[in-house]
């Protein structure tokens, strides 16, 4: 049994995190995306493909060619045209194999998940019950049955359904369908072949926007019945006021309140601030009095821009996302849910009304 992982995704819609990383290298908790994935594979399969592209070196030095007795290949795909494109880039890796595990690289699947799709032996889908809030699947089945019929996008549905979590069992056959969609390959290779639907016993945990991957932080937090999780050399002053749940990564200093917060590693938050329902990036310092709104006077859901577009967050309470090396001045006020990209700063006393995406400290100074 082998298992294929695409990581080769720029993965804009968790800028300004993975402008200078590819998201399955982002950390959650002890770990990274790719090897809480891989850690689960152990014992399941005995060599795994990883399709990379977008920063693909920084990938392979992170990994290497060898985990935990796995062996590791990389396939470079050249177009990123989309997830049944980079299938395709496997298939002289998989033309001798009778099964193998597909995976997203920036989604956590648990070890429980995995093997149930192994042990099953059956070309099957893996779903979770809950609402598809615009951004996952709907696996629809055959009549009184288990057996996948079809994958369509959602369309505003507000009620729970059969989710795909783009974890698949597929055989060599699968090559015999052409798509740039791994789910439209399924849907052709439904009507000629039996697919089972296998539901998530609840370790599935998705990251498609910036505040997912607090939420996945969080989450896991939870499963390992912790209330925060503090890295290496960190220092919290006397004055800090932390507030669980939050993350903090290796070598960071704190002394404002920090809640529902994650901050990375070598980041200075050292004066009063308030830090809340964010991600702050890595290399960052946080000037006195800076304050991330978190929510609307009239309690409402937040909505934000995604690669120009508004994108609700179902969430009622929604901070800021700091990439990586910013630096914000005395009494900078951030508005609810906007993002500062790499290098950017505020001036003092400054309010973001909007997302600063171009603004380099390294140029002004």
């Amino acid at each position: 049994m082998r298992a294929v992982i695409l990581c080769a995704g720029n993965s804009t819609r968790t800028y300004p995190l993975t402008i200078s990383k590819p998201k399955p290298l982002l950390q959650v908790l002890d770990k990274t995306i790719l090897e809480h994935n891989l850690d689960n594979l152990i014992g399941l399969v005995d060599k795994v493909l990883i399709v990379v592209g977008y920063k693909a070196h920084s990938i392979q030095a992170k990994i290497g060619y060898e985990y935990q007795g796995m062996d590791i290949d990389y396939i470079f795909q050249k177009e990123r045209l989309g997830t049944g494109h980079a299938l395709q880039t496997t298939k002289s890796k998989l033309k001798n194999s009778s099964g193998f595990l597909y995976l997203l690289g920036d989604n956590i699947y648990s070890r429980k998940d995995l093997k149930n799709m192994v042990i099953g032996g059956h070309i099957a889908v893996l779903t979770d019950f809950r609402k598809p809030l615009d951004k996952h699947g709907i696996v629809h089945s055959k009549s009184m049955t288990t057996m996948v019929e079809k994958i369509t996008e959602p369309k505003g549905e507000k009620r729970t359904y059969y989710c795909d979590t783009g974890c698949y069992l597929f055989d060599k056959n699968i090559f015999n369908y052409k798509s740039n969609y791994a789910t439209e390959m399924i849907n052709q290779y439904a009507k000629d072949h039996s697919v089972y639907n296998i539901n998530s016993m609840g370790g599935w945990l998705p990251i498609t926007y910036w505040w997912d991957y607090l939420e996945v932080n969080i989450e896991l937090l939870k499963q390992r019945k912790m209330s925060a999780y503090i890295g290496e050399n960190v220092d919290i002053k006397r004055t800090a006021y932390m507030r669980t749940p939050y993350i903090i990564f290796n070598n960071c200093k704190i002394g404002g309140e920090v809640y529902d917060t994650l901050i990375m590693e070598n980041t200075t938050a050292k004066h009063h601030c308030y830090l809340a329902h964010s991600v702050i990036g890595s290399n960052c310092n946080i000037g006195t009095n800076t304050i991330t709104a978190d929510y609307r006077h009239d309690g409402e859901k937040i909505t934000t821009y995604i690669n120009d577009k508004r994108v609700q967050s179902q969430r009622k309470k929604l901070g800021a996302c700091l990439g990586n090396h910013v630096k914000t001045a005395i009494n900078t006020s951030i508005d609810i849910g906007r993002k500062l990209y790499d290098y950017s700063f505020t001036y003092p006393n400054e309010v973001v009304e909007k997302d600063i995406t171009e603004r380099d400290w390294r140029k002004k100074t």
